[in-house]
């Protein structure tokens, strides 16, 4: 719908259940804005995160590919396009 009118969206979108979430990195033109992944990082071992720019230098920060799903679950994170 968007693109239709000529109007960029850059979406992004989590939801959760309590045990398992997801999120989306979305948009209708061009690189969307940015989202990280870390898995048992140094400054956050044993934990998840998921955020707009990376929290520190760890190299294991993940990008987030535009146009995908991001599922995080207790045994590990996938990505999904959309």
């Amino acid at each position: 719908m968007c693109g239709g009118l000529g109007i960029r969206a850059t979406l992004k979108l989590a939801v959760t259940d309590g045990a398992a979430f997801a999120l989306s990195r979305y948009s209708t033109g061009g690189p969307g804005n940015s989202l990280y992944l870390i898995e048992d990082g140094r400054t956050f071992p044993g934990a998840a995160v998921v955020a707009s720019e990376r929290l520190d230098d760890d190299a294991r920060w993940r990008k987030v590919p535009d146009r995908h799903l991001l599922v995080v679950e207790e045994d590990g994170a996938s990505l999904r396009p959309l």
